[in-house]
């Protein structure tokens, strides 16, 4: 059940971020102070680039990722059948998951834990309100 809940939830993930993955500016150094850059792309991105930036793919397994991002961005333009679009986030995030290694399906299954609890915990923190 977990691994189901965790496989939905990285679709999703996936779903809400293939074009803006495609679009990543490369990384900026550093500003002088040593503070991160202003406009960095790991600070501003949506949590599926964080997530996969923190994994440190190799450079064949960004452009893998990237161009599966790409290949279902395109793909899925002008889906507007629910049903066509979680099977077609579900075939990307499958093709993902097939580049990262064991270590890193291990990595990203624990990232997404925490996140879940972090959010759960905020949730219990401040009932009523709504993300």
């Amino acid at each position: 059940m977990f691994l189901r809940s965790s496989l939905i939830a990285l679709a999703a993930t996936v779903a809400l971020s293939t074009a803006a993955f495609a679009q990543v500016p490369p990384a900026q150094a550093p500003a002088p102070n040593g503070a991160p850059p202003a406009h960095s792309w790991h600070r501003h991105g949506n949590g599926w680039q964080r997530l996969l930036a923190s994994l440190n793919l190799s450079d064949a397994q960004k452009s893998q990722v990237k161009a599966i991002a790409e290949k279902y961005r395109t793909q899925n333009q002008n889906v507007t059948d629910r049903e066509q679009r979680h099977a077609a986030f579900t075939a990307e995030r499958n093709e993902i998951l097939a580049v990262l290694t064991p270590a890193q399906r291990t990595q990203l299954d624990a990232k997404m834990k925490q996140m879940r609890e972090r959010r759960r915990s905020e949730e219990q923190q401040a009932p009523g309100t709504t993300r």
